[in-house]
């Protein structure tokens, strides 16, 4: 449960810790709800970040998070969700937080490895890892986790496409202009230069 735990209170925190339990999953959930909209929360970057997940597992989520101490809810008629110091760690010191399998969602990451050519991946896990490198420096210097700058499974995807130009980094999954204009040269001028090494 560590990244939805990342995205949770990564969430609760650029909104300010203003918000109660219902107001997080709408945003998490990308909700058109018209409070949502007219509060501007449809323009943070955690908006929608989970939006395949249910109300259920994602309140399931926020209040184990809160039973954990990692969240906090106000005592007040309007209760409030905020971080804890204890956050800290899951956001910005990559420690892991385990959730019981009762709760927690099948995840299908597995399958999706078992498909992977073989033959490719030696030099894909060794490019994997770097690129992996290059986005734990860049979250550090911007103090954000580092799945706000990209996912793992952008990371693969930039693995497979090996992309060399901005148009063609692109096309790889997770890539949009913002992110394309703000990382990208970084990225690809270490894909460029692994692929010179392994040429």
């Amino acid at each position: 449960i560590t990244i939805p735990a990342q995205k949770i209170l990564s969430c609760v925190l650029r909104m300010k810790e203003r918000y109660g339990i219902t107001m997080i999953i709408a945003t998490l959930r990308g909700s058109r709800n018209s409070r949502i909209l007219e509060l501007g929360l449809d323009g943070l970057s955690t908006y929608g970040i989970m939006k395949d997940e249910s109300k259920k597992s994602l309140r399931d989520k926020v209040n184990f998070l809160i039973s954990r101490e990692f969240l906090e809810q106000t005592d007040d008629s309007f209760p409030v969700v905020k971080t804890t110091p204890l956050s800290r760690g899951i956001l910005f010191r990559g420690e892991s937080l385990m959730m019981p399998v009762a709760v927690e969602k099948a995840r299908p990451v597995v399958r999706r490895t078992t498909r992977e050519p073989m033959p490719e991946m030696p030099i894909a896990s060794d490019l994997f890892e770097k690129l992996r490198t290059l986005r734990k420096e860049i979250a550090a210097g911007q103090g954000v986790p580092a799945f706000m700058v990209f996912s793992d499974a952008t990371l693969r995807d930039m693995c497979d496409r090996l992309p060399r130009t901005p148009e063609e980094l692109l096309q790889v999954s997770g890539v949009g202009l913002v992110k394309q204009e703000r990382y990208g040269k970084a990225f690809l001028e270490l894909i460029v230069e692994h692929r010179l090494n392994t040429d």
